[in-house]
């Protein structure tokens, strides 16, 4: 699965994941970035194939997966640091194999990133 940027479009009050992750990042919520990468697109060529899917019959009760590119972790939050770095205080930092494999021995979340 990717990660979908781009403008919002949330009711107020709403939630996005892809929100949440952003605002994780700019904000330094996340310290260091495990050596990963995530499939990333952006919202608008997401309408675009929902779209395409409506208007074409040959879509019908298929599934299509959507990904731009997949940058690793720290790529994205330097992205975001490139755009929104004066307005927040963040610095993107890689974790070190070494660090994700202890980490991994107490979240077993961070294993599928070894």
């Amino acid at each position: 699965p990717s990660i979908v940027m781009g403008p919002p479009c949330i009711v107020p009050g709403g939630s996005s994941e892809s929100l949440d992750l952003g605002a994780a990042i700019v904000t330094s919520r996340i310290a260091l970035y495990p050596r990963t990468s995530i499939s990333v697109v952006d919202v608008r060529d997401v309408s675009r194939a929902h779209l395409e899917a409506v208007l074409r019959d040959e879509a019908d009760g298929r599934r299509f997966v959507l990904a731009a590119e997949s940058p690793f972790f720290v790529e994205l939050a330097t992205c975001l640091l490139d755009e929104y770095g004066e307005d927040y205080d963040m610095g993107p930092r890689e974790m070190g194999w070494l660090l994700c494999a202890t980490g991994s021995l107490f979240d077993g979340g961070i294993k599928h990133h070894l």
